[in-house]
């Protein structure tokens, strides 16, 4: 009985083991091509990365190819550029021969014009300070006493520039509108309420009295005293104005001084003061001058009116005569000693 069972016990494993082989031949099969297949997938992903990277870098090189030629065009145009003032400067220098010193005063001369007519439009005469600075300087540099009167023409110029005080255009605007601001809550002289008369004491004991013609008379006489009033200004009396008008009359204020900044801004010293005038004299009449809120207003407008919105500017003849007599001599007397 034990040999039997022991060879139907060998019959039944010796089946078992080609099966669990092909088992795990089939599960290793299956791992090998999970991995090819992901990296078949993880290569092609990576190689679709490389193409787009390679088309951009493509692109990129194409645009800085393009823009190189672009410079390179604006190179060559600004030689080209750069020559055409170069054979001027020769043709030049050969009209003026070898002085070179004569060649700078024509400069200083243009710039002297130049100056002045900046002068003339801007009315800058910081600006135009600076350039004669400038000049001047250069004149230094030069070592030559024959251009001694132009330095002087230019310093003297240049005193009468300084002397000049301009006006401080964005202060003034700013206080303008703060000016404008503050219109609203100005006090107006307002209408007063009416009141009834009531009967004082004595009226009422003379109606209680005997009637008599004397009686009458006097009752008369008072009722005219109180209804007739005589009296006399020195100074015409302020109107009195409703609120509606008083309203207008802010609005009116308003429009006064943005009037009064176009006329700075656009140097109109008579608009200027007319607009000014007629503001302060709008404060003083229509509204209660004795607030205080109204006298700070109409004192900062008086400094307003002191201010000379467009002073008078000098010109730079004397240093243009100057320039023109060097330019004009012979080279001869333009030598230093």
């Amino acid at each position: 009985m034990s040999t039997q069972s022991l060879s139907t016990a060998d019959d039944g494993t010796a089946p078992n083991q080609p099966t669990c082989k092909k088992a795990k031949c089939a599960v290793l099969f299956c791992v090998l091509v999970s991995v090819m297949l992901i990296t078949l997938i993880g290569g092609g992903w990576m190689w679709y990365q490389l193409r787009a990277e390679l088309a951009l870098q493509r692109t990129t090189q194409q645009q800085l190819l393009a823009q190189q030629q672009q410079l390179q065009q604006q190179v060559q145009q600004q030689q080209e550029t750069l020559m055409h003032y170069q054979q001027q400067w020769q043709a030049a220098q050969q009209l003026l021969g070898s002085d070179t010193q004569r060649w700078l005063l024509l400069g200083i001369a243009q710039k002297i014009k130049m100056a002045n007519l900046y002068l003339h439009f801007t009315h800058d005469a910081r600006a135009v300070s600076v350039v004669l600075q400038q000049i001047d300087r250069q004149l230094q540099r030069l070592h030559n006493d024959a251009l001694l009167p132009l330095r002087q023409a230019l310093a003297s110029d240049l005193a009468r520039l300084q002397g000049i005080n301009p006006p401080d255009l964005p202060g003034i605007l700013s206080q303008l509108s703060a000016l404008q601001e503050r219109i609203n809550v100005l006090p107006v002289q307002a209408l007063p309420t009416q009141t009834t008369h009531a009967a004082t004491p004595t009226e009422s004991a003379a109606a209680n009295a005997e009637w008599s013609w004397r009686t009458a008379w006097q009752q008369t006489w008072r009722a005219l005293q109180t209804i007739v009033l005589v009296r006399h200004h020195t100074v015409p009396p302020a109107p009195l104005l409703d609120q509606q008008q008083a309203s207008y009359l802010r609005q009116n204020l308003f429009l006064l001084l943005q009037q009064t900044k176009w006329a700075a801004l656009r140097e109109d010293t008579t608009l200027y003061q007319q607009s000014l005038q007629q503001t302060t004299q709008w404060l003083q009449r229509y509204f209660i001058y004795a607030e205080q809120a109204t006298q700070p207003i109409v004192a900062q407008l008086t400094q307003l009116q002191q201010i000379d919105i467009a002073p008078t500017l000098p010109t730079l003849a004397a240093s243009q005569r100057a320039i023109r007599d060097i330019v004009h001599k012979p080279p001869v007397q333009q030598q230093g000693s």
